[in-house]
């Protein structure tokens, strides 16, 4: 009795509910005469309620632990879902960068074409043509410069005196 009057939320002066047995027990009267009939005893009777009371109790363990199983197991796969999702940018990440590699390449091979045409070619323009044509037997490709269709006649120096800074 000491356990409900300390469970309870309301107190006898400000009982909304205006229960003048607030604070006792409650006992299942019905039951009890229905237990008589069957031939039970108060103290099987007693027994029989707190052995019920003792399985629920057990089972409320059970289930409170399952629960937390299931979190923990909720978190594990929330945490292997977010390192996949990472993985997942990082590839895409790492294919960008790779596809802005190419084209940076593809942009600085451009204007060394555009140098080349407009008489303004540094050493490096010079170096890139002389590789274009220092691979005979090579199938023409398009190597970006495109130079293939403007027809310039450029001297080609051997790609070593390219680099020679004594010049």
């Amino acid at each position: 009795m000491r356990q409900l009057a300390e469970l309870s939320v309301y107190t006898a002066t400000d009982n909304p509910f205006h229960d003048a047995n607030l604070n006792q027990h409650f006992k299942w009267h019905k039951k009890q005469e229905k237990e008589k009939k069957m031939g039970l005893s108060a103290a099987e009777s007693q027994a029989r309620d707190s052995a019920r009371r003792l399985e629920a109790k057990e089972e409320l363990e059970r289930l409170n632990r399952r629960r937390a199983e299931r979190e923990v197991e909720q978190a594990l796969r929330e945490e292997e879902e977010a390192r996949m999702a990472r993985l997942q940018e990082s590839a895409q990440m790492a294919e960008w960068i790779a596809k802005d590699g190419d084209f940076q390449l593809e942009q600085e091979r451009r204007r060394s074409g555009i140098r080349l045409k407009e008489r303004r070619a540094k050493a490096i323009d010079f170096l890139a043509l002389n590789l274009k044509y220092a691979r005979p037997g090579v199938e023409e490709e398009d190597d970006g410069l495109g130079l293939d269709e403007v027809g310039l006649e450029i001297d080609l120096d051997e790609p070593y005196t390219i680099l020679d800074v004594s010049h």
